[in-house]
């Protein structure tokens, strides 16, 4: 008899707790098919491809201004996409923000006497933090409009020869602001693009020579704007 009322105990447990579970898995899903619900998490991979100009803009050593201009362009992942975070805390805002880095090394390889002498390159590194704010505007339950806005921070560590240790060190502090268009055909999964931007207010462009003209070496502001054109992916949980 208790062996018996034992193993219905135990039969009631396990289906309370599978009951449980799937109760919060479809209310995850359902609030997951309702872009902006509160309490939903999205985590995807930002700046996944996209066209980007990007402008740096700093005081030489003679204190002549410059002026450098990257374009890129990209069909699959491309180098600086990061990872957001982001909260839907109450309906349709949402607060978080996105991190990347990136870490470039190697060696170099060349033939020295009867042999080949090889010379480690100096590590390159770009490290990036936005901090986000914002609203989302939906279409229906699977589309809509998030516009995003909030400080960051971008750090970059340059060897301009790959065995010296000479190095150009950039830091800007910026204000970024994105239009994204949001569209989750399925549950979970969704997708994202349109116009970001980032425009530096406070910047530092600083060069370090430790070769013989090492009087070259200065340390000047500098500013940095980014204008683009992103898509990315992301799941809603």
């Amino acid at each position: 008899m208790s062996m018996s009322m034992s193993r219905a105990s135990r039969a009631k447990l396990a289906f309370s707790v599978t009951a449980g579970l799937s109760v919060i898995a479809v209310a995850s899903m359902a609030r997951a098919q309702v872009l902006g619900a509160p309490g939903t998490v999205a985590i995807g991979i930002e700046n996944f491809t996209g066209f980007n100009v990007t402008t740096r803009k700093y005081n030489n050593v003679d204190n002549v201004e410059i002026t450098d201009s990257t374009t890129q362009f990209s069909l699959l992942l491309k180098t600086g996409a990061r990872v957001g975070v982001h909260y839907f805390f109450i309906p349709r805002l949402s607060l978080g923000g996105s991190i990347g880095y990136e870490s470039f090394s190697g060696s170099v390889t060349q033939p020295d006497g009867g042999g080949n002498y090889s010379q480690d390159k100096r590590t390159d590194s770009t490290f990036l933090l936005h901090l986000k704010a914002g609203y989302l505007l939906p279409l229906s339950n699977t589309a809509g409009f998030w516009f995003r806005a909030g400080p960051g921070v971008n750090r970059t560590s340059i060897h301009p020869f790959a065995t010296n240790p000479d190095v150009i060190t950039e830091t800007f502090w910026t204000v970024g602001l994105d239009v994204l268009f949001v569209y989750a055909p399925v549950p979970v999964v969704g997708f994202f693009a349109g116009p970001t931007g980032d425009l530096s207010f406070v910047g530092r462009h600083s060069e370090d020579n430790y070769g013989p003209n090492n009087n070259l070496s200065y340390s000047h502001s500098g500013s940095y704007r980014r204008l683009g054109v992103d898509f990315g992916i992301m799941a809603m949980f």
